[in-house]
């Protein structure tokens, strides 16, 4: 018993493994489909295929407009339905992404540019008033070029150049039999990589066009191919292609076969059914070439797909009879997944597993939808959305655009933190505030590396009962009462804020006056001193000149004690009386200069009163006295922008050296003295908000102290600050 059922094991995987083994044969030739069956959606007569670099698949049509497909939906332009992708016209008749990324439609009026950073869709029409040939021109494929556009068209190719808007066109005169205004089609154009040439691929087979004399130029060693119908004269290329090693491979009609040029080489090869007339080719030829590796190539005709057979240098039909159901397969992609498409007449397919490996990535995320009350997914594109408040919509949907695997993915609304991640891509509208949101989005394979796709910037409006109409009618019935309580409370505001003004600025005046006080008799004592001095020494000259500049000094200081701001020149006149009264006192011990770089403005600009006259003081008795030698003192008014400056600079014995000398009272006066001052500045300040400082430099000569340089910077004051501060009191 053990015996038989081993036997009959063995034989089940026997069984297996041939099946398997024929699975894997048949399934080398046979490439399984999907179909794309949409409600609502007319997937026939499609001409166009390409992806962008979203990842959005574009589908044009031959009179159904536009279709975009992002992996869950299908988003449809036609012509005039309101939308900024909406095409000029329904049919479509080849599509193509530029390196920059925007997307180039050739249609029945012309070619549009398509740019997804700023959603706007240029169009160039095909139109000249001097060549009636270019009436009723169908653009069929397009190349970019710098600044030039090469169209191939149904009558001829054609070049647009952007800067000028200048339109030529370049009739394919060198045919045979065929005038100028034939119907004939340029179905692709390709540059040829090593060459300033043109390929063409046309009805009436391969041409060569010239981009330094702009004309067509032969091309040698072309195989001759025999068509298939004898109502062609020559083979049609629908198809041309470059490969990595700048192989240029076309797709004929008409001759059943593919063609290629070796561009480095200058040589041809060709890959046909047959060669044998007595077994013809039932087929149209081949319409599209995919590229997988060097040695595997695949294309597409009426009959099916197909692959080449690089060992006997034949072209191999494949079992996939899906294919036929769509008819004339007119365009194909491989997107970034490595998924085969196939655009048919009668319909749309893709490969069921990926068609060819492709590197792994991980790819933006877009907006692929609004979600509505029932939770279905609404398509939309456009990166502005506004939501009125009649509206039902629930939230917004992000992905990966025809993404084979899944994503994570996370928001910022607002430039806040990143929300958790979510494996849905769904954010509820509840979560924004009413008015302009911008909403960043990002997703993530591993959860670990993240990319980011466009910013949203989403317009959430207010419900009628929030609107600001409606408030305003509503403050309207109110108003009566709302504004007698807003004039009471205004008034109440309005008089404590007076009240509370007028009580800093008596307090900081009150300030002001009591540090003038205790700053003239400063002044009376040190001047009375000196007077004293001659006295009892019987030098009645200099005290005689002494006491008279003593009593103009003290006329001139009582006088600008009762102001809070003096002039600037009767200031100086101040200062020139104390210098010289102390320069009689001290027998001439030291020199002073006063230099104004005012222009003549110092009678414009006012002062606070006897303001630096504690530094010339402190650079008299703590700088120059001290000193061996003469001394020198310069004071010097200057205006810098909205200030003026004042300095004053002695080349004494400096702040250190004073220090160290002890004299009786002496640090104590000085010190008093300079906090007097700063208090003063203080008050100054809060009164004028005249944003006034004082800095102290010490000088030094050869590494020695050599004097000290005091700067007070204060904003320029004139008269009309005196008198609103008086009006104000």
């Amino acid at each position: 018993m053990y015996f038989v059922c081993s036997m009959q094991s063995k034989i089940y995987k026997l069984f297996f493994l041939l099946f398997a083994s024929v699975c894997l044969l048949c399934a080398q030739d046979s490439i399984p489909f999907v179909s794309f069956q949409e409600e609502n959606v007319d997937l026939t007569a499609l001409s166009a295929i390409t992806q962008d670099k979203d990842g959005r698949i574009w589908i044009g049509t031959s009179g159904s407009g536009l279709y975009v497909y992002d992996g869950f939906s299908f988003n449809h332009f036609l012509s005039g339905n309101h939308s900024t992708i909406a095409p000029p016209t329904n049919y479509i008749s080849g599509l193509a992404v530029l390196q920059d990324g925007n997307i180039v439609i050739a249609h029945k009026n012309g070619v549009s540019s398509f740019r997804p950073t700023e959603w706007k869709l240029k169009t160039i029409q095909l139109k000249n008033s001097t060549d009636p040939a270019f009436n009723g021109i169908l653009p069929l494929t397009t190349l970019k070029l710098r600044d030039d556009w090469w169209i191939g068209t149904t009558k001829s190719l054609v070049r647009y150049t952007e800067e000028t808007n200048d339109i030529r066109r370049y009739p394919l005169r060198d045919m045979k039999g065929v005038n100028e205004n034939a119907s004939y089609f340029i179905y692709d154009i390709l540059k040829d990589p090593h060459d300033e040439v043109l390929w063409l691929g046309t009805t009436y087979g391969l041409k060569a066009f010239d981009l330094r004399t702009n004309t067509y130029i032969p091309i040698e060693n072309l195989p001759k191919w025999h068509p298939l119908s004898p109502r062609f004269p020559y083979f049609i290329i629908w198809k041309l292609l470059k490969d990595r090693h700048d192989n240029i491979w076309m797709a004929a009609m008409q001759s059943g076969g593919i063609l290629r040029y070796d561009t480095k080489k200058k040589t041809w090869k060709e890959y046909l059914y047959q060669k044998n007339k007595k077994q013809p080719y039932k087929g149209n030829g081949v319409s599209n070439i995919i590229f997988v590796n060097d040695s595997t190539i695949y294309y597409t005709s009426d009959l099916g797909l197909g692959k080449i057979d690089f060992e006997v240098g034949k072209l191999k039909m494949l079992h996939a009879y899906d294919i036929v159901k769509i008819g004339w397969v007119r365009a194909t992609l491989v997107d970034r997944s490595g998924y085969l498409w196939l655009a048919g007449d009668n319909g749309l397919l893709r490969s069921e597993y990926p068609f060819m490996s492709k590197p792994m990535r991980t790819y933006s995320p877009i907006l692929l939808g609004l979600i509505d009350e029932n939770d279905r997914l609404v398509p939309h594109m456009e990166s502005d959305i506004t939501f009125k408040a009649t509206m039902t919509y629930k939230g917004i949907k992000i992905g990966v655009a025809n993404a084979n695997t899944k994503y994570k993915y996370r928001w910022r609304i607002n430039n806040s933190t990143w929300s958790s991640p979510s494996i849905s891509g769904n954010l509820s509208l509840n979560l924004l505030r009413y008015g302009n949101n911008l909403i960043r989005y990002s997703a993530s394979k591993d959860g670990a590396t993240w990319k980011e796709g466009n910013p949203l910037e989403v317009i959430i409006e207010r419900p009628f009962y929030l609107k600001k109409v409606f408030l305003l009618k509503l403050l309207m019935v109110l108003l009566p009462f709302a504004l007698l309580t807003l004039m009471v409370i205004q008034r109440f505001r309005t008089r404590r804020i007076k009240e509370q003004r007028q009580h800093e600025e008596q307090l900081s005046e009150l300030q002001m006056q009591s540090l003038r006080y205790q700053m003239n008799p400063h002044f009376i004592f040190n001047s009375l001193s000196s007077i004293n001095n001659f006295i009892l020494k019987e030098d009645t000259e200099k005290a005689s000149d002494y006491l008279t500049k003593f009593a103009k000094l003290m006329r001139s200081v009582l006088q600008s004690s009762r102001n809070k701001l003096v002039p600037l020149s009767e200031e100086l006149g101040t200062w020139k009386l104390y210098l010289e009264l102390e320069k009689l006192r001290f027998h001439n011990r030291f020199d002073f200069t006063i230099g104004c770089h005012l222009n003549g403005e110092s009678n414009q600009f006012y002062i606070p009163p006897a303001l630096i006259q504690p530094f010339i003081e402190n650079a008299i008795w703590h700088g120059i006295m001290p000193k061996e030698g003469a001394g020198r003192i310069e004071i010097l008014m200057e205006v810098s922008g909205d200030h003026l400056i004042l300095t004053i600079e002695d080349n004494g014995i400096g702040r250190e050296m004073a220090k160290r000398i002890k004299r009786p009272n002496s640090s104590t006066k000085k010190s008093l003295s300079l906090k007097i001052t700063k208090a003063r500045i203080e008050s100054i300040n809060r009164l004028y908000n005249a944003n006034a400082s004082i800095q102290i430099i010490d000088l030094y000569h050869d590494g020695q102290a050599n004097g000290t340089r005091v700067i007070v910077r204060i904003a320029k004051l004139y008269e009309r600050d005196l008198q609103k501060n008086q009006m104000t009191e």
